[in-house]
């Protein structure tokens, strides 16, 4: 309740964000909903706020009723219909003239002097469909920021029967205010349940091992079967030691702040990178499955140059290599983003997989340097580089985030769980990079291999706490984002709730200093020999006979 109170002081601290008039695509939306009343019938329209003036209000805080809309008069009969004269005393109606003759700057000035309360700006190109967009004059934006009447561009239809009711017996009134926008797109929410369960599911796979052994599964070696591994299961085991954390953090802003200066250069290079990795982790994830299905799934086969591999891992390598093929040849279709999520996704679990931590010790360490270099790139990047770093990158702008002139870039680093905005009219999509799943899931397995060690399940020890505590902090990190109007680092949010009550949990129960150099296994659960799969050292570390676990496709390699 306390940190949620903050975040809501922050929220309303923080500056007013202008009219949301460009969507994060890079495209203008109609961002005005312009309501027409007449004694017999009313219309809506869609209009654009221009680029200088006030933003009209939301509808549910608007307290304006309805307000008399009129054509200017002016002396000038031709020049003040489209409001380019001096005009008459408007005592607080909505003026309405079609574009041309001036431009939009004097045409709100001068019904800003008449008393206007606003004015509708209509297009005279009927091959729009489309409100103008209205900008401020060049060598005035001084005098336009002292503008202070809301000017709202309509598309050429409405304008023309807009001006169609006004020439007709009666009163034409209406009312102006921005167009609704949910507080939280449910694509979020989309984000939020997939990276929990690819979390949850990665701890599951890499706790295989422990959980056979706790259940009492035997687990035969490569010379008692005489087969060799597939999937997943066949991946080298990488474990984190402290160089590994410390190397993260000066390797990972060396690369961020190259790819800040480079990344419209080196973008399809990273893309190709991508995919030759995704083909690699969908080919582990899904071959398990896939050789399940029947025995002939596991017959070898010698294919020339390659090795004899059983027949499921060329199916699922071919499958996997058309999928990231079609992505990459469709990628700025919207339907793409599902076979770039199913990408992802994969590359998490098969990281996941194939790395863990040995003790708590590198744990608390990767994960607050991991936490540091978050927030470091994200928020204090901008007071040495200009822009932040993080999102330039994330953007795929680089170091053309601050210049407005620069076109959005069409290709943008992919490793993203992104899902398009359901709800948002502006369109855009929600994003959550793939290290704000893989770092905490790492943590997440680790719990989870305890519990199977110190208790034989995964209902007692750790991993719901942790389960728990990651889907708390992503929603938090979300809300976050929504209150402060702005990206969050997710790992502010997510490493104290889960590392902090991971770390009391185990000092609670008295376990903290053994899990800091590693844990053992209860003496009821450890294997007391190599026949279910491999020894067990006494810190609980698997001395599986590497030649069984080595693959072509392993994604480490990669």
């Amino acid at each position: 309740r306390a940190l949620m109170g903050c975040l809501l002081v922050v929220a309303l601290l923080a500056p007013s964000a202008a009219c949301p008039v460009v969507g994060p695509g890079g495209d203008v939306a109609a961002n005005v909903v312009v309501e027409i009343y007449t004694d017999e019938q009313n219309f809506t329209f869609l209009g654009l706020t221009a680029d200088f003036g006030p933003c009209p209000r939301a509808k549910a805080l608007s307290t304006t009723s309805e307000i008399q809309i009129v054509k200017p008069q002016s002396d000038d009969a031709v020049n003040g219909s489209l409001a380019c004269s001096e005009l008459q005393n408007l005592n607080g109606a909505i003026a309405f003239a079609f574009r041309g003759t001036c431009n939009f700057y004097n045409k709100t000035m001068n019904a800003e002097a008449a008393g206007a309360s606003a004015i509708l700006i209509g297009d005279t190109d009927l091959t729009s469909a489309d409100p103008v967009v209205m900008g401020c004059p060049f060598g005035t934006s001084s005098a336009c920021s002292n503008i202070t009447l809301p000017a709202i561009s309509l598309a050429a239809a409405d304008a023309q029967k807009l001006a169609a009711l006004l020439a007709m017996p009666g009163a034409v009134r209406g009312r102006i205010f921005l167009r609704d926008r949910p507080m939280i797109d449910a694509s979020s929410f989309v984000i939020w349940a997939v990276a929990t369960a690819t979390a949850m599911t990665g701890a599951y796979l890499a706790a295989a091992a422990e959980r056979d052994r706790a259940f009492g599964r035997p687990v035969a070696t490569c010379q008692e079967t005489g087969d060799e591994p597939v999937g997943l299961a066949a991946q080298p085991i990488q474990e984190l030691g402290m160089i590994h954390a410390v190397s993260f953090l000066v390797c990972s802003s060396l690369v961020l702040v190259i790819l800040f200066y480079f990344i419209q250069s080196l973008i399809i290079f990273l893309l190709c990178l991508y995919c030759i990795a995704a083909v690699a982790a969908m080919t582990s994830v899904i071959t398990d499955p896939v050789a399940a299905l029947h025995p002939s799934m596991r017959q070898l086969i010698k294919l020339p140059g390659m090795d004899r591999e059983p027949l499921a891992v060329y199916l699922c390598l071919a499958a996997s290599a058309l999928v990231a093929g079609v992505w990459f040849s469709f990628r700025h279709s919207l339907w793409a983003m599902l076979l770039q999520d199913i990408m992802s996704v994969c590359l998490c679990l098969q990281i996941l997989s194939t790395v863990k931590f040995t003790n708590v010790k590198v744990c608390t360490v990767l994960l607050s340097l991991a936490l540091i270099y978050d927030v470091f790139w994200v928020f204090i990047s901008p007071m040495i580089f200009s822009q932040s770093v993080m999102i330039g990158v994330a953007t795929g702008q680089g170091a053309q985030l601050g210049n407005s002139s620069a076109p959005p870039p069409r290709d943008t680093l992919p490793m993203l769980i992104i899902v398009p905005k359901l709800s948002d009219w502006r369109g855009g999509s929600s994003l959550l990079g793939l290290g704000d799943i893989v770092l905490p899931g790492l943590l997440l397995a680790f719990g989870l291999r305890v519990d199977y060690m110190k208790w034989g399940s995964a209902s007692r020890g750790y991993f719901a706490l942790l389960s728990v505590g990651y889907a708390i902090g992503l929603l938090i990190a979300i809300l976050a984002s929504v209150l402060m109007r702005q990206g969050q680092p997710a790992l502010l949010y997510l490493v104290p709730c889960t590392l902090v009550p991971f770390l009391l949990a185990a000092w609670r129960r008295g376990q903290l200093s053994e899990l800091w150099e590693g844990p053992t296994w209860t003496t009821e659960l450890s294997p007391t020999s190599s026949a279910g799969g491999g020894d067990i050292e006494a810190n609980g570390q698997s001395t599986t006979q590497p030649e069984c676990r080595q693959r072509l496709l392993a994604v480490t390699d990669v």
